[in-house]
């Protein structure tokens, strides 16, 4: 159903001046940052010896993934800061 309203050439250009607004676009780069992210989190994953039971086992995180943490965490709040600061001119022109 999703993919006849899609390919409708009516819907097609309300959908994509849907796809094309400032807090859609946010948001699908955050997930797409977010996702990149999680995916090079999990390829960098160590190799890790089990625990034995009873004793303190820190946990199993390579150099990367800490350097692919916090740069993910960077790029999102850098992508948060540029939105906010194009959208507070509107917000404030529309509040007077």
């Amino acid at each position: 159903m999703f993919a006849l309203f899609l390919l409708d050439s009516t819907n097609m250009k309300s959908f994509y001046t849907a796809l094309m607004s400032h807090k859609v676009r946010f948001l699908i780069l955050i997930a797409i940052v977010t996702l990149l992210g999680y995916l090079l989190f999990q390829y960098y994953q160590p190799l890790c010896e089990p625990c034995l039971l009873n004793t303190y086992c820190p946990p199993c995180r390579s150099k990367e993934q800490h350097a692919v943490k916090y740069i993910t965490w960077t790029i999102d709040v850098l992508i948060s800061f540029r939105y906010f600061h194009l959208m507070i001119p509107k917000w404030i022109k529309a509040g007077q």
